[in-house]
């Protein structure tokens, strides 16, 4: 369940029905070992993986997600790791801006990338695990403050051949949702909202999980759960190709601003693999839960061993209790 618990945590049960995200503890129906995973499917659902997404009766699930803290961990600022630098990083110096103490600042206007398209990596803890596959349904979140009334915080998210940006503007009033498609580069005005009372400085999020658009600032949502359209990419001759879809994740604006603590995450990805996960359609049973690892690349669940009945599951987790500083989803407090 790396990264959210870890071998020695000490996990505190509650007798508790559980629901889609509920963490429990259970016997696994094949070698009877105790384990911890994630339910994705309820009595009676019938569960689906298409694309790395979780499907329930034939809808996308989503979840709620307004902040990097709801995602799995890939890269803070705040808890610097050497071997997160190397493989994750935004290089702020290279893009114009200036290193002010914990803070970034830009004078002018700029932006700045990830080097490369993450892979699905992640924190655990003081140590980075590196990933295999390509990373999907980034989320990037800034701690910002924008120094003067025409100053702009830009915030990126690149998918497949298209490009959104949010833009936070006027002292924090106006919020604007843009996407350019390659390779005609003409820009879509999706969203234009009026923010109140405005946000001048404060903790932006954004994210495309689960084929929709969530914007929040400080935790709150401003743009929840918009679907949205990604560029068609061109036919090839050779046929269809299973490529993964291009992401990365930028931050920039309009100066005088600053940028302080930087948060990267990634949804969970419900990729298709085993018996049970092979992406058709399973059916449970009345008194059938489906679950899988918070690390479903690397888990092994109910895509390996089929569905758990529910006289084997023990207790659903209300809470770690050892040890203390770390949150639901493996982030370190604050």
């Amino acid at each position: 369940m790396e990264p959210t618990f870890v071998d020695g945590d000490l996990l505190v049960l509650r007798n508790a029905t559980p629901q889609v995200g509920s963490r429990v503890v259970f016997r696994e129906p094949d070698s009877g070992k105790v384990a911890v995973k994630s339910v994705a499917g309820l009595p009676g659902q019938r569960v689906q993986f298409v694309e790395n997404d979780l499907y329930l009766d034939g809808k996308i699930h989503r979840r709620p997600i307004y902040s990097a803290t709801d995602l799995v961990p890939m890269l803070d600022t705040a808890h610097h790791l050497a071997a997160s630098s190397e493989t994750l990083s935004f290089p702020f110096s290279e893009a114009g801006f200036l290193y002010q103490g914990a803070q970034w600042k830009l004078e002018g206007r700029g932006a700045v990338f990830l080097k490369k398209q993450p892979l699905d990596s992640y924190l655990l803890r003081d140590s980075f695990c590196a990933g295999d596959v390509f990373a999907s349904d980034l989320g990037v979140e800034v701690a910002y403050e924008l120094l003067a009334p025409a100053s702009e915080l830009h915030l990126f998210l690149h998918k497949g051949r298209s490009l959104f940006t949010l833009v936070l503007a006027d002292g924090g009033s106006k919020l604007r949702l843009l996407r350019v498609d390659q390779p005609d580069d003409q820009t879509e005005i999706l969203l234009e909202l009026e923010v109140s009372p405005p946000r001048p400085q404060g903790s932006a999020f954004f994210t495309l999980a689960n084929r929709a658009i969530i914007f929040a600032l400080d935790g709150k949502p401003l743009i929840d759960g918009v679907p949205y359209q990604l560029a068609t990419p061109p036919p090839l001759s050779d046929g269809p190709l299973d490529l993964p879809t291009f992401e990365l994740a930028g931050v920039g604006g309009v100066g005088p601003l600053l940028i302080g603590r930087l948060r990267l995450g990634r949804d969970i990805s419900y990729r298709s693999t085993g018996t049970w996960g092979g992406g058709k359609a399973f059916q449970l049973a009345d008194d059938e839960y489906f679950l899988i690892g918070d690390n479903p690349s690397q888990s092994r669940d109910s895509r390996n061993y089929g569905a758990v009945s529910s006289d084997r599951i023990l207790g659903t987790v209300a809470y770690r209790a050892w040890p203390l500083g770390w949150s639901e989803q493996g982030w370190a407090r604050d």
